[in-house]
């Protein structure tokens, strides 16, 4: 017997998004019709992944679904959205809710109920149907931008961040350069690879940089083993040169031993 789960997470007029599962079959996806004022206006499969619902599920999280706002009812008024499990009378969690978008109402080209039974499971949905400018899309969210690359992050932001604190955890942090035995590379050896690589010696090059951007974690990690380097290099340098100031004489012939004047 089915157990049906899911919620209708957004409804804004790009599209409508959410999840649905069926908890008496474990990694499987499964159908959602949605309807506007009762009316069918699409079923799609929810097997877009969604790292949360893969925690809350405990299976591989293939659960999530978008599909595009219908053009017709872009007309101005205001419309309820409902969503259901597919082939059921069972309306998932969170409907129905609200969606007025403006426009002409133009007729949809395809009047089939299933347009996109299969669509990119990375289809952005916007959560601010007002600015459009936030959106979550499998799982990961955008910021001014729908290009998320891989999800191997949770937020990608296309513009400035303001905060009053950013906290990196980092491990491995390089004071092991002060520990006994640490084999100092030789200014020698750091000047023939500047005069070959043009950066730093175990840093990224610039055109990395300009491709792949920074992690700050760990560029600051590299950072501040080359300030602890460097600061042995001066204090080897000073004992050098310490070793090699010349010493007052001391004797009966020595400045020490005349009388003063």
């Amino acid at each position: 017997m089915a157990s049906y789960e899911g919620h209708l997470d957004g409804a804004a007029c790009d599209g409508f998004a959410g999840w649905a599962l069926d908890r008496s079959q474990p990694n499987v996806s499964i159908n959602v019709t949605i309807f506007i004022d009762g009316n069918a206006v699409g079923t799609v499969l929810a097997n877009g992944y969604r790292a949360d619902i893969a925690a809350y599920a405990g299976d591989n999280g293939m659960h999530g679904y978008y599909l595009d706002f219908p053009a017709q009812y872009r007309d101005g008024n205001t419309h309820a959205v409902t969503a259901r499990y597919t082939g059921s009378s069972q309306e998932l969690g969170s409907t129905p809710k609200s969606v007025n978008c403006p426009g002409s109402g133009t007729p949809n080209p395809n009047p089939n109920p299933n347009p996109n039974p299969n669509p990119n499971p990375g289809t952005p949905t916007s959560l601010n149907p007002y600015s459009g400018d936030a959106y979550f899309i499998n799982g990961v969210v955008g910021i001014g931008t729908t290009n998320v690359g891989d999800r191997s992050a949770l937020l990608s932001v296309k513009g400035k961040i303001r905060a009053q604190e950013i906290r990196v955890e980092v491990g491995n942090w390089p004071d092991y350069v002060f520990a006994p035995g640490y084999r100092l590379r030789p200014l020698s050896s750091v000047e023939t690879y500047l005069k070959r690589y043009r950066h730093l010696p175990g840093m990224p090059a610039a055109a990395e940089i300009e491709k792949e951007g920074a992690s700050l974690g760990e560029l600051n990690s590299r950072l501040v083993r080359h300030v602890e380097e460097l600061t042995l290099h001066v204090i080897r340098l000073e004992k050098q040169l310490q070793q090699q100031r010349p010493r007052p004489a001391i004797g009966k012939n020595s400045h020490a031993n005349q009388p003063l004047r």
